[in-house]
């Protein structure tokens, strides 16, 4: 298998939102965003799309939504503890082709709202460019240059120099934090780092509506309201 991989996990635990990948959003299960756009993208470029988990349910859906490559996962890859790391390890494992570099994209089911336009442009860069990996990123509107830690003593330390906080926020540096939505690299470079966070690392800027991680109850009420407004002046 020479083309890229695109690979959805989705375990039927959450922490924080019970059943967060089979719960439903828009009139469908969370896992089936992130499968349709999968999906979609095959008819634009020539890729597998694979999803792993431990549920039986969402097993079933991914059959049913036309994944060619839907594997369970084993019992130890489907804890809290378990790195996604080791999941995207085994995958490659079970189904990669030892004699080809194919891209890897992991899509987390969590960020439900990434176009196939992204993923596409993402897979270019890798093919494209000397990059390590490409990682989905969005503006950070907190500024880091003023942040804190905070002492045994409870007294509060700049975490960069002092002279930031005389700057002005259009004058400081802009800065990016990853999203989850979108990493890419070549099997290669996963299999010897085992992570997306390598030396040459090359931003996919996201718009905001895309940015969205699903992780707590607040979050899942403002993807409500997203795609409520799904046609509205806010997705253009």
């Amino acid at each position: 298998m020479s083309k890229p991989m695109l690979i959805i996990p989705a375990r039927a635990g959450s922490q924080r939102i019970p059943k967060k990948n089979t719960r439903v959003l828009g009139g469908k299960p969370l896992v089936l965003w992130s499968i349709e756009t999968a999906i979609a993208l095959q008819h634009f470029c020539d890729c597998c799309v694979v999803v792993t988990s431990d549920d039986t349910e969402i097993l079933e859906l991914s059959a049913k939504a036309g994944v060619t490559h839907v594997l369970k996962r084993d019992e130890s890859l489907a804890t809290d503890t378990a790195s996604t790391s080791d999941v995207i390890t085994d995958v490659i494992g079970r189904i990669a082709d030892p004699l080809s570099d194919e891209v890897v994209v992991l899509l987390q089911p969590t960020s439900p709202f990434r176009n196939l336009r992204d993923i596409k442009k993402a897979i270019e860069i890798i093919e494209a460019t000397d990059c390590d990996s490409v990682i989905s990123v969005a503006e950070t509107r907190d500024l880091p240059w003023w942040t804190f830690t905070k002492n045994a003593d409870n007294v509060l330390k700049p975490i960069f120099e002092s002279r930031y906080f005389r700057t002005r926020s259009q004058d400081l540096p802009k800065t990016y934090i990853p999203n989850g939505s979108i990493c890419a690299t070549r099997k290669s470079k996963f299999l010897e780092h085992r992570t997306f966070y390598m030396d040459r690392v090359f931003p996919l800027e996201l718009g905001f509506q895309h940015n969205i991680d699903l992780d707590t109850e607040l979050d899942w009420r403002w993807a409500e309201f997203l795609v409520s407004e799904k046609d509205s002046s806010i997705w253009q």
